[in-house]
């Protein structure tokens, strides 16, 4: 995850700047037009970020190790019977 926000980020400013900067500096685009543009880029980089962090999810979901059926059982491997009986609820 933070890589794609890394990445989306570092994307944004040199995109951004070029693009931004160049309509600031030539006077022809409206304020509302830059900001168009600004959120059009915002949007792209949000869509790259969505993009490696589902790659890495996918990558670490195909990755991941089985759980152990053993793990949460008893010292023998099998559970103890759980005890239902009227007597044994608390009341």
């Amino acid at each position: 995850m933070r890589l794609g926000f890394l990445v989306a980020l570092v994307a944004f400013l040199v995109v951004g700047s070029d693009v931004l900067l160049g309509q600031w500096i030539t006077g022809y685009a409206t304020g509302i037009y830059m900001l168009g543009t600004a959120l059009l880029l915002a949007g792209m980089c949000l869509g790259i970020f969505a993009f490696i962090a589902a790659l890495g999810l996918a990558v670490a979901a195909a990755f991941r190790r089985p759980a152990d059926p053993h793990a949460s059982l008893g010292e023998q491997g099998v559970s103890a019977p759980l005890d239902i009986t009227p007597e044994h609820v608390a009341g």
